[in-house]
């Protein structure tokens, strides 16, 4: 009876051992699944920082062309303000020489007519003198 005893608490250790063996089992698998997942996880985030990587280059690339643009622009912002300036001023020459014009052509005019008036009266003078 005592070797019965001890077989049935050792079977039954047996079946507690073979639940125990089981559940650390699938333990293990599901922790060989997490980290199957993990290792995909971390793959796929490696290839997503490479990208990223690969999109700043890119980035700094197309800043560093527009800071140069920018650069070149502003060069010909000068550029063309200096000609502006030049213009400007040949404007200013040509305005202050059409007002001088202006001023010799009223003045030729006032002249045109003080020598049409004298004409006028010479001829009336002279009508008179004909008569």
């Amino acid at each position: 009876q005592r070797i019965h005893e001890e077989l049935r608490r050792t079977k039954k250790h047996a079946l507690d051992l073979s639940g125990a063996f089981k559940e650390l089992n699938n333990r293990y698998n599901e922790v060989k699944t997490v980290n199957e997942v993990l290792k995909k996880s971390e793959e796929r985030l490696g290839d997503e920082l490479n990208v990223a990587k690969s999109s700043c280059v890119e980035m700094e690339s197309k800043w560093e062309m527009a800071k140069e643009e920018l650069e070149a622009e502003k060069r010909r912002g000068v550029v063309v303000s200096g000609k502006l300036v030049a213009v400007q001023g040949r404007l200013d020459l040509a305005v202050c020489k059409a007002e001088r014009l202006e001023a010799v052509n009223v003045a030729i005019d006032k002249e045109r007519k003080e020598a049409i008036m004298i004409c006028e009266e010479l001829i009336k003078q002279m009508d008179g003198g004909f008569k």
